[in-house]
């Protein structure tokens, strides 16, 4: 803290100080957590909060940056409309945000570990050239939802043979797969790919293809392949079998049930 006085013989009420910052802030320890230190999350948008070691943090500016979600950084100012690079964001991409600390933020697509980098510059812009970081183990809840259902019941007939329908899920994926299951618990390990028999008009029952959150894919299941993978008329529980980016089959997924009679 240094004094100063205009003349010697200033009075004492009339002195003022200043206090003089040269050094960054002085980090905490832990210096930087997210959602408070948990280590899974099934949400993209996670709690940062951080550290500085100091009170007088309200003129401080910010930096995110590392395994974000490259639209939400966008939004939030974090990287210019017009960014065009891919994978994890870097410290030269992003701009100076006002300070709130704790802050959200939406790490990146793909199940896996996420790491959130964080520089703060104070007031007088003092930065800490330090990587402080902290991480959080991302797995995705995944969400299928299955519409347009044609019909819920068909038969071998040409009169309702194929059962229409479309589905989305809310993750990236790169494959998928029609299938019977015995039980509305199984999963993917569990099930009995629909399969499409030469003759069929089903279509789409299985696919490779990447597949971006929301997009939709078009169905339709045959009458004759899900006999043959059946073996039996009757009452049919379908899922929807989603593989995302990471190679994981979803285990979570929305069912329908569907008949498929000789006569109806």
């Amino acid at each position: 803290m240094s004094e100063y006085r205009l003349f010697p013989e200033t009075p004492e009420e009339a002195v003022f100080k200043v206090r003089i910052k040269t050094k960054p802030p002085p980090w905490g320890d832990p210096p930087v957590w997210i959602n408070y230190g948990a280590p899974l999350t099934k949400q993209k948008e996670v709690m940062v909060g951080f550290d500085t070691g100091e009170e007088e943090n309200a003129d401080y500016a910010m930096k995110l940056y590392k395994d974000l979600d490259r639209n939400w950084a966008k939004a939030v100012g974090l990287i210019t409309p017009d960014n065009m690079n891919k994978g994890p964001i870097q410290y030269e991409e992003v701009s100076w945000l006002s300070w709130f600390n704790p802050t959200m933020a939406s790490v990146s697509d793909g199940e896996g570990m996420k790491v959130i980098a964080v520089h703060v510059r104070d007031m007088v812009g003092n930065e800490d050239k330090a990587d402080h970081s902290a991480s959080i183990y991302y797995q995705p809840l995944v969400e299928i939802t299955i519409f347009d259902i044609s019909t819920t019941v068909i038969e071998q007939t040409r009169g309702r043979r194929i059962c229409h329908f479309k589905f989305n899920a809310n993750i990236p994926f790169m494959e998928w797969q029609i299938a019977a299951v015995e039980n509305e618990d199984d999963y993917y390990e569990d099930s009995k790919p629909i399969i499409q028999l030469e003759g069929s008009e089903g279509y789409n029952m299985h696919g490779v293809d990447d597949v971006d959150a929301t997009e939709t894919v078009v169905c339709g299941i045959d009458a004759r392949d899900l006999l043959y993978v059946t073996r039996k008329f009757g009452h049919k529980i379908i899922k929807v079998f989603v593989r995302d980016v990471g190679g994981r089959w979803s285990k979570m997924t929305t069912m329908m049930v569907l008949s498929d009679n000789f006569y109806v």
